[in-house]
């Protein structure tokens, strides 16, 4: 398995063009998701290794702070059990325009692990406003 510094000096070598760029925020979304289904499906989670890709993910986040890095931070955070970390960085995401229903879903649930449930209700909400079809909202 790639840690994240690996990941990310691949990314560094081959961004350029708009076109790199735009693929670069897909392929990475890609990897966000894999990355956390492979950490979800693990119940022995190498703690270090965790903690490398926190920090690993926080140095991308200095040097290119955008919502789909912050929204890859949190997702580590959740996975780590950090739910008020989790929190925040969605918090960060949205705030930088990066509106996409992962980051009310990571909240709501995050929320729930913090018995604040009406938060998590509002978050539920937006993602019903959102797109209707989405089971993970009810």
């Amino acid at each position: 398995m790639w840690t994240v510094d690996e990941i990310l000096n691949i990314i560094k070598k081959i961004s350029g063009s708009d076109e790199m760029k735009n693929l670069i925020k897909i392929l990475t979304f890609v990897i966000v998701t894999l990355f956390c289904v492979n950490v979800s499906a693990n119940d022995e989670v190498d703690e270090q290794l965790i903690a490398k890709n926190i920090e690993a993910a926080t140095r991308l986040i200095e040097s290119n702070p955008t919502g789909v890095n912050y929204l890859f931070r949190a997702s580590l955070y959740f996975n780590n059990l950090q739910y008020n970390e989790t929190i925040s960085d969605c918090n960060q995401a949205l705030e930088l325009g990066y509106d996409e229903e992962q980051i009310y879903e990571l909240r709501a649930t995050s929320y729930i692990n913090i018995d604040k449930y009406d938060e998590a209700i509002d978050d539920c909400n937006t993602l019903l406003n959102k797109n209707p079809q989405n089971i993970n909202a009810y």
